[in-house]
This record gives C-alpha cells, structure tokens and sequence, in this order.
C-alpha cells in the first residue's frame, strides 16, 4: 500500500515531512517553516492515525507560546499517547520542547521544557527521542558546540530534568542525534564523527 501524507491546507505548511516518528496506528509529521497565525517559520507538526483501512488527520499541533522563526517541529517523537516536539529557535535558539499527550482523539499541551542551564544559540531541540515516560533532548551547540543532550523524566505532576549528557570535545556536536530505549541512549556528535551510549542506573547516567 502506498499513501502520501498532506497537510490539509488550513496551515500553510512548509518543509513538511523533514521529521517523523511513528506509534501503531499514529504517525507525527513535523513541518516546522509552517506559516502560523502569520508568523513565518513558527512551524507546527501533524498527527495521523489509520483507522478502518483510511490514514486521516487528527491533529495539528502548534506551539501555545510560538513565535516567528521557532522552527517548532524540526524534530518529532511519538510513544503511545505522548508525543514530542523540538523547537530548536524558540527564544534566540536557546531552544525548546514541547510534550503533547491524547485523551481519546484529543491533543493537548502537557508541558514546555527547557534545559536547566541553556543559553542562546544552543538549539535545545534540535533532536528528541522517547521512550516510556523518558525524554532525551539534544542541544548540539551547547558549550562553544560541544554539545550535550538532557534527560527528562515524569513525575507526579510535571516532567522533571534528571541528567546533562556530555562527552566529547568543543566542536564535536554531541546531539545532532538522539535515541533512547528504557535504560539506554545513544547520542551522535556528527562532527566528532561519533555516537556515544549512556546507561541509566537508578537516576544515574554513565
């Protein structure tokens, strides 16, 4: 079977398709040079589900904060009823992520992260990966570009930084890349010409 994914027009989406992540029967695009309430390149992401033998819309999900040149979208994943969203330029490209969660059809906002100790330029962002109720962000300019990724996990009541990842040296670019399963990420340094493995013991990541 051969399907081809659009936009359905009430945004006008651009770049569509340069993330995407998909969960059973749910697919997030993420388009993230979308036009959004006027705003060039604020970018949104879109969420599909196939039912009854048919892939159709469900959602268009858009930052509740965007901004002219966000680039919200520029990286997507999608575990279950979760789903998250890198918006890399968001606030002088410090960068941010957004977590969205489906209560029967609908998708909501669950919450806005940020590294702890970000500054401008760093693309927090820029990657994200999920697995269960653990998040991995990169930001590959952080640290005059050394780069670094941050683990995020859920609480009780919100979504919590447990770690900063880092390896490598100035330049290298650690989280152009990100992957996580369970215990176990991966972090690619495309400019170190590297991928690197953390383990999680307890809160621990080594």
């Amino acid at each position: 079977e051969e399907l081809k994914f659009t936009s359905d027009g009430q945004i006008q989406a651009f770049r569509f398709g340069v993330s995407i992540s998909v969960a059973g029967d749910t697919v997030v695009i993420g388009a993230p040079e979308t036009l959004v309430d006027g705003n060039p390149n604020q970018g949104a992401a879109y969420v599909y589900v196939h039912s009854g033998g048919l892939w159709t819309e469900q959602a268009t999900l858009v930052a509740s904060d965007g901004a002219v040149g966000d680039l919200f979208g520029s990286s997507v994943a999608i575990s279950q009823d979760l789903i998250v969203v890198g918006s890399p330029d968001d606030n002088a490209a410090l960068g941010a992520t957004y977590i969205f969660s489906r209560t029967s059809t609908i998708w909501t906002e669950a919450q806005k992260i940020v590294s702890s100790d970000g500054v401008a330029g760093d693309a927090f962002g820029h990657s994200v990966a999920l697995s269960g109720e653990t998040v991995i962000v990169g930001a590959p300019f952080n640290s005059n570009q050394t780069g670094a990724a941050y683990v995020f996990v859920r609480g009780t009541t919100n979504w919590a930084e447990q770690a900063k990842l880092n390896a490598g040296i100035a330049g290298d670019q650690l989280g152009q890349a990100v992957d996580v399963d369970n215990d176990t990420a991966v972090v690619g340094a495309i400019v170190g010409n590297q991928a690197w493995i953390f383990d999680r013991s307890g809160s621990n990541w080594t």
